[in-house]
């Protein structure tokens, strides 16, 4: 691993654990076992480093949504994969999925700046995708008939509230993820 890895790698666990405010560029430099101009000639700033570890927790995040097999699946299998991939990122990344979660901190958190703009393109996505699903599956007649994009912003609020859960640690996600997918059904597919 080179210099600029190892500092992106400890600098993600130092926010992830710490967060943005508690976490220095010294104590990363000391952590790595570098200078602190060492950190600052990888990265411009503590600010530019939290925003490249967003950026690709997001971007990690995003390809897990946007790898879901659509095709030969019914719309509640498609469903039933988006759940799954939201456990499993929070499952194998759980530090990025942390500073993901915490979104943008309140320094960096105005229009149109990198952090914002990266986590609006990711729930756009995300919302597109779950909206995509359930006009599959009311299209098919295989769930009821519901207002799409209320609709998609309600399961994005759970998915989103359920990651929160997971990363948090508060839940057995194995159970959580069953009652996700069973709440799912009951609520969309058609009886008729």
């Amino acid at each position: 691993m080179n210099r600029k890895q190892s500092i992106f790698k400890t600098a993600a666990h130092l926010f992830a654990t710490q967060g943005y405010d508690a976490t220095s560029t010294l104590q990363i430099a000391r952590q790595v076992g570098v200078t602190e101009p060492d950190v600052f000639d990888c990265y411009d700033g503590k600010d530019t480093l939290f925003v490249a570890i967003f950026q690709e927790a997001a971007s990690r995040y995003l390809a897990r949504i946007e790898s879901i097999d659509r095709s030969g699946r019914t719309a509640i299998q498609c469903l039933g994969a988006l759940i799954r991939a939201h456990f499993s990122i929070v499952a194998e990344e759980p530090e990025l999925m942390r500073i993901y979660l915490r979104s943008c901190p309140a320094r960096l958190d105005y229009p149109g700046s990198s952090c914002t703009m990266t986590l609006r393109h990711t729930r756009y996505k995300l919302k597109e995708t779950t909206e995509a699903i359930l006009r599959k599956g009311a299209a098919s007649g295989e769930f009821v008939k519901l207002d799409l994009e209320a609709g998609a912003k309600l399961l994005v609020a759970l998915l989103d509230g359920l990651m929160h859960q997971q990363v948090e640690g508060t839940d057995n996600s194995n159970r959580v993820e069953r009652a996700a997918l069973a709440f799912c059904r009951k609520a969309l597919v058609s009886r008729g």
